[in-house]
């Protein structure tokens, strides 16, 4: 047994070799115990590979690695190109938008003005009644690191869309009517009719 590092350091780097000579001599033919077959072959390798992993790592070290989500709300009030949506560091993780410790990441919004929002002439203005529900309009979203483009894809935005009113002759005692929201844009997902008969 040896105290000291750097003998110790020294028969690992020998045993790395020992394994891979060996490796390489099961590779040409040359071992002293060849496999009967391929199947006994590809068992010896995998076993000779992962003690030389194994060896290695005492030089090299381990490596673990962790996948999170993290979500970054935003209230979107209006379009905008490229505002700070967070900022990433290597050994931090995500960052607040303010903490220079991380690398900024790009948001851009803008309004495909897919819904068209009636003008409000006073002579026309609807009474206000029913259950208010949103139609979400829709915006382009562009993510990028600032050299590169992450994700670029269509997602409802409520602010860019417009309220409309469920009817109130919709609700009458004769049946039983289920309304379903979106919970995140407050769009209407479907509605649903029982008759009490």
């Amino acid at each position: 047994m040896t105290n000291s590092t750097a003998k110790m350091a020294e028969l690992v780097a020998k045993e790395i070799y020992n394994i891979r000579e060996s490796r390489n001599a099961l590779l040409r033919g040359q071992a002293d115990n060849m496999p009967q077959d391929g199947a006994q072959l590809k068992i010896m390798l995998d076993n000779l590979n992962k003690q030389e992993e194994a060896m290695t790592e005492m030089f090299s070290g381990t490596r673990d690695e962790e996948v999170r989500t993290f979500t970054v709300r935003l209230t979107p009030d209006k379009e905008f190109d490229k505002e700070i949506a967070f900022r990433f560091s290597r050994k931090l993780g995500i960052v607040a938008v303010n903490d220079l410790a991380g690398e900024p990441y790009y948001i851009s919004l803008k309004d495909l003005k897919k819904i068209n929002i009636p003008e409000e002439d006073e002579k026309k203005k609807k009474k206000l009644e029913g259950i208010a529900y949103n139609v979400p309009g829709q915006a382009l979203v562009t993510l990028t690191d600032g050299r590169k483009k992450l994700y670029e894809g269509e997602i409802p935005v409520t602010q860019f869309g417009i309220v409309e009113y469920l009817a109130p002759v919709l609700f009458n005692k004769n049946s039983t009517i289920k309304v379903y929201f979106d919970t995140s844009t407050g769009g209407l997902l479907k509605i649903d009719r029982e008759d009490n008969r």
